[in-house]
């Protein structure tokens, strides 16, 4: 029986890792490059952040969907939640976040829908941004959620952070952008468990 062994681009990342090591692990199946890399081996293989946003049953919103925009609104969210599903999270682990959003907006192909997500220190310094293009997750008007993981990076230190996420309307050919929502979710990293 033969071990699994991984694609190209991840042995080299893998190897590259490693060669700073005493071991160079070249002959090692998957498994066991992974369990002898665990927190490096995540980091390598896990893909970015990223919300997928996905439809929801639209009950309790449906007279609020029902309402006319006004004449010179484009779109409203009358609902925009950020949350995380467990507050407290070690380094090298991730950090489940939860999003809903109640969408009513008119149906304009030109649109574009952009959520930006900073990250900040208990202190209040921004230590990074993620901004990523929702426009085909928010097709139409109705009710969106979103539950994904967060990866923390093994270098995180400990201590108190704050995601702050905004909801962005622009349209093609126009320079003006319209802040829809923002919230924010408080969480923490704790000390690496080896």
């Amino acid at each position: 029986m033969r071990t699994p062994v991984p694609p190209p681009q991840v042995l080299a990342k893998i190897l590259v890792a490693i060669a700073g090591g005493a071991a160079l692990a070249v002959g090692l199946g998957a498994c066991e490059v992974s369990a002898s890399l665990g927190c490096q081996w995540r980091e390598l293989t896990r893909g970015k952040y990223e919300a997928r946003y996905a439809p929801a049953d639209t009950a309790g919103s449906e007279r609020r969907l029902a309402r006319p925009l006004g004449r010179r609104v484009y779109a409203r969210a009358l609902k925009y939640r950020v949350r995380v599903a467990t507050p407290a999270v070690p380094a090298c682990e991730d950090l489940t976040v939860v999003k809903e959003v109640i969408l009513q907006r008119r149906d304009d192909p030109k649109f574009r829908f952009t959520e930006i997500n900073e990250y900040y220190t208990g202190a209040g310094e921004l230590i990074a941004t993620r901004t990523q293009d929702l426009t085909a997750h928010l097709e139409a008007s109705g009710r969106y959620t979103a539950r994904d993981r967060l990866p923390v990076p093994a270098a995180a230190p400990p201590g108190r952070y704050r995601m702050v996420s905004k909801l962005i309307l622009t349209r093609e050919g126009s320079k003006r952008a319209y802040l829809l929502s923002r919230d924010s979710a408080r969480f923490r990293i704790l000390p690496r468990q080896e």
